[in-house]
């Protein structure tokens, strides 16, 4: 589908912690004005708190954690619904890592037809260490529980690339770079609609 980037109903930032979504997501939602929702800034933490930044260290807090990013997917994708009902552009950022909530969002888009909804994944293609380090010292203290490289390599390892059509950036580039193919992606990519099967 070919369309100005204003005509874009919904854009989904997705990829792996430190990639570079919330960066790129808050420069696009202003260029294209729309309200741009992060998963972890504007509804993980103001809704169930801080995450810890060792889940991992008992069963306990695994449990909390994985409860709390179910409950904020669930909260994300509720709030696109609703966007996308009242007709309200709207740019989310979230890493999508599991099939499930990539499935949820397709399944999602199925009611909405006539929205155009088109997909960006941020993947650096140097992540090296001591540019992740970098990146999470631009950000800490921050709303994720991805706080150190060791973290951040155990959280990337579990990661489902999503099926969907999407545009893939490398964000070790410069922004400046990228943002014009996220542009070019808005007007003349493919859209979410072409993976949802009916």
């Amino acid at each position: 589908m070919s369309a100005s980037p204003n005509a874009v109903d919904l854009v989904v930032i997705c990829g792996w912690p430190v990639s570079g979504k919330s960066t790129l997501a808050s420069a696009l939602a202003e260029y294209i004005h729309a309200r741009h929702l992060d998963i972890d800034s504007n509804v993980r933490a103001p809704v169930f708190g801080t995450p810890d930044p060792f889940p991992n260290r008992s069963g306990e807090a695994m449990k909390k954690d994985e409860e709390d990013m179910r409950g904020s997917y669930e909260l994300l994708l509720h709030a696109t619904d609703l966007h996308l009902r009242f007709s309200r552009r709207l740019v989310i950022t979230a890493t999508f890592s599991r099939r499930m909530w990539q499935d949820r969002l397709l399944e999602l888009l199925t009611r909405y037809p006539g929205k155009c909804a088109k997909a960006v994944r941020c993947a650096p293609s140097h992540d090296t260490r001591e540019f992740v380090e970098n990146r999470l010292a631009l950000r800490n203290p921050g709303p994720s529980n991805v706080t150190d490289y060791r973290r951040y390599v155990e959280v990337k390892s579990r990661y489902e690339t999503p099926n969907w059509p999407c545009l893939v950036i490398d964000t070790y580039l410069p922004f400046e770079d990228t943002f014009q193919d996220v542009i070019r992606h808005l007007e003349k990519g493919a859209g979410l609609a072409a993976s949802v099967t009916s």
